[in-house]
């Protein structure tokens, strides 16, 4: 009996089978529907990837721009996480939630992963979404997308929010430099140093800029330690 009822622990605190292979096959079937639809739209004459750059530069210099401006975008979300997720309850919330996907998921997986979803959504909400309804548009849809992941009622708002206003600041990039390098550029970055810095980071610590910033763990540290000198 205590042998059944050990096993039956086992089998209940086993996770179930992890979803990166579920997410990989949706965002490489993006892709493969993003293709056909540009090109059924490049048959009609139009290249839904390509869009008149505000800037009035040079290509060299718009390509520059662009993956320039992407990185910059990366690196202040990727702060911001950090930032979040230690400070306000709903980070919090969005940690657990995404950690509980993670596993002990491999730096390639996680790159891989991240590598199909900066393809797929890049090429499907900048290239072909906001080239065609506008920047508003497809960051909303953009933002309501990525909300349907999570489970918790705060978590799942406020990440609606700041990836729409991701989405706001890709698709302008696209718009003033016509290139998608930025963008995609942008979320290969904040994908791949946040699902690390997730995976590495235990709940319940803290740990200073990690992954593709350097850093190192620190553990939470109890109260501080008195300074003045014993009475005597």
């Amino acid at each position: 009996m205590r042998v059944e009822a050990l096993q039956e622990v086992g089998s209940a605190e086993r996770p179930g089978p992890p979803t990166w292979r579920l997410q990989l096959g949706l965002r490489l079937a993006i892709c493969a529907a993003v293709i056909l639809a540009a090109a059924a739209l490049a048959w009609g004459g139009r290249d839904p990837f390509v869009t008149e750059p505000w800037l009035a530069l040079e290509p060299p210099l718009l390509v520059a721009a662009s993956v320039a401006g992407g990185l910059s975008i990366a690196g202040m979300v990727v702060l911001l996480t950090r930032r979040a997720v230690v400070t306000f309850s709903w980070g919090a919330e969005w940690a657990r939630d995404l950690r509980a996907d993670l596993g002990g998921a491999s730096d390639g997986r996680l790159f891989l992963a991240a590598l199909t979803a900066g393809l797929a959504e890049e090429l499907f909400f900048r290239g072909l979404l906001s080239a065609t309804i506008g920047i508003w548009a497809s960051a909303i849809a953009f933002g309501a997308v990525h909300q349907l992941r999570l489970r918790r009622g705060s978590a799942r708002w406020a990440w609606m929010a700041s990836a729409t206003l991701m989405g706001l600041a890709l698709g302008t990039l696209f718009h003033l430099t016509g290139s998608l390098l930025g963008p995609i550029a942008a979320h290969v970055v904040v994908n791949y140093a946040n699902t690390r810095y997730l995976r590495d980071t235990p709940a319940g610590k803290k740990r200073k800029l990690g992954g593709l910033l350097g850093g190192q763990q620190t553990a939470d540290r109890g109260p501080p330690r008195s300074v003045h000198p014993p009475a005597s």
